[in-house]
């Protein structure tokens, strides 16, 4: 799957994205935390990139109004995991990687983030 990301802001610390790929073109961000069941834990910087992303996607004039957490547990699973977050998810929907460990938010970075500059304030 080919992933194209350009950024939502240019503001300092911001890890927020309109990526798109051959199924459509998402709104996405990432940030450490944890998830239990539907509900995410998120650590107080994925809370900041969080409230930031979801502000950006209000904003935007696009969003569909559908959020999903999806959680990346693995940084060598990374990449299976965001394809099948994007390969699933409706157009113009807003997907917030919950990641496991700074290595998973490394990785996630590594495919989201058109820099490659993780981003974790």
């Amino acid at each position: 799957m080919r992933i194209r990301s350009t950024r939502l802001s240019n503001a300092p610390l911001c890890s927020a994205f309109r990526t798109t790929t051959g199924d459509g073109t998402f709104f996405t961000s990432y940030g450490i935390g944890s998830m239990t069941g539907d509900a995410a834990q998120l650590s107080d910087s994925a809370k900041a990139a969080f409230v930031k992303f979801f502000s950006l996607c209000e904003a935007s004039g696009r969003w569909r109004k559908e959020l999903i957490f999806f959680q990346v547990n693995d940084a060598g699973l990374a990449g299976d995991r965001v394809h099948i977050a994007l390969s699933n998810a409706e157009n113009d929907t807003a997907i917030f990687f919950v990641c496991a460990s700074v290595q998973a938010c490394y990785a996630v970075s590594n495919i989201l983030d058109p820099d490659n500059v993780l981003r974790l304030q």
